[in-house]
């Protein structure tokens, strides 16, 4: 506190202070989060490392991302389909 106290005696205003601060590295991820999340490789690596062996495996899991894509899924969604699906199937939640 004495630190920022200081900086306003001498005319400095305190980077805690300024909010029109320039961002200096955008993260592309963060920007790419919905089109991560309905790739190829993402599902893809869902599977054990043997089944991209498998002859449709290809075929399967480029519908799955299509799918996907299609439907604009993101994790939160896929999470909620697969608790919704554990409700009907087993009429209540489980918890470990």
């Amino acid at each position: 506190m004495n630190n920022l106290n200081n900086q306003f005696k001498n005319g400095i205003l305190p980077k805690e202070l300024c909010y029109n601060l320039e961002i200096s590295c955008i993260d592309f991820n963060k920007l790419q989060y919905n089109s991560r999340y309905q790739s190829y490789d993402f599902y893809a690596k869902k599977f054990p490392k043997g089944w991209g062996d498998e002859p449709l495996f290809t075929d399967l899991i480029g519908t799955i991302a299509n799918t996907a894509r299609i439907n604009n899924f993101t994790p939160l969604q896929e999470l909620n389909n697969m608790s919704k699906n554990n409700i009907e199937h087993n009429g209540s939640v489980t918890s470990q």
